[in-house]
């Protein structure tokens, strides 16, 4: 293979471009060895691109990062699913500044738009390190529309790193794309409760409750001097029910108790 067919085929990498890079009359000889060339390489591409899909689902960033520099290296072109492989793999690497690295490369050097999918990877890679600001600006000025999956990592991101007040703005965008997610209200509420605010996350419980979100409770049987016994969480329908409610009463009195007493223990030692 002469080394000019060598360079057409490499400059036909560009799937977008394909049809403006060759000029040749169909049927030519050249021609026909450029595109069985282009058709071998192509091949090559889906198999480095299925080879980064595997790297991704055992997680192993390092061999995904290697093999994208091993394609540069030798004059390939990646596309826009190479960078995706990529750009996941930083970001489960937590290699913030190299991620950014390559999607600057991705519009650059080799003229590719990114997709809404690249700048999810980006706002992934971000919040995976805790940039929460940084992630929030990226969605912001991103030239698509926020939907609920780049919110919803957000919001994630929020509970893991106690982010309670962004966490809040964040779960509002979620809920003007859809009221009714039982798992946004479920987020927010465990991170108010997270964080000591019983009030707020009561707020959430009730919220659910009134848009018929929270699934009817489910039965628990307990056998008391050979007798069955049927309840639900605040079910007040069993016959003895006061007399169990006074029983409760008493527990938490002596749980109260103890605590204190175990408190002033602590006290005397320190």
């Amino acid at each position: 293979m002469t080394p000019s067919i060598r360079r057409i085929a490499l400059e036909m990498l560009s799937f977008s471009k394909v049809s403006n890079k060759v000029n040749f009359k169909p049927g030519t000889a050249v021609l026909q060895e450029a595109r069985a060339v282009l058709q071998g390489v192509r091949a090559i591409l889906k198999n480095i691109s299925d080879k980064f899909i595997f790297f991704e689902n055992v997680r192993n960033s390092q061999k995904a990062i290697n093999l994208f520099d091993k394609i540069s290296s030798v004059g390939l072109m990646p596309d826009y699913v190479t960078f995706i492989g990529v750009l996941t793999a930083c970001s489960h690497a937590g290699l913030v500044d190299l991620g950014f690295y390559y999607f600057m490369l991705m519009t650059n050097e080799y003229q590719i738009n990114p997709s809404k999918e690249h700048y999810g990877c980006i706002i992934d890679l971000l919040c995976r390190a805790g940039q929460l600001s940084e992630a929030e600006h990226m969605i912001r000025s991103m030239p698509f529309h926020s939907d609920d999956i780049v919110w919803s990592t957000l919001l994630r991101a929020c509970r893991v790193h106690g982010d309670v007040d962004r966490g809040r703005w964040t779960a509002e965008q979620l809920l003007q794309l859809d009221p009714y997610s039982a798992g946004t209200h479920i987020t927010l509420a465990n991170m108010y409760a997270a964080k000591g605010r019983w009030k707020e996350a009561a707020h959430i419980r009730k919220l659910m409750k009134s848009k018929g979100l929270i699934k009817e409770p489910g039965w628990s049987w307990i056998n008391v001097n050979d007798q069955l016994n049927a309840f639900v969480a605040g079910d007040q329908a069993h016959p003895q029910n006061e007399h169990i409610t006074t029983i409760l009463e008493l527990l938490s009195a002596n749980i109260g108790d103890a605590r204190q007493e175990i408190g002033s223990l602590q006290d005397v030692e320190d």
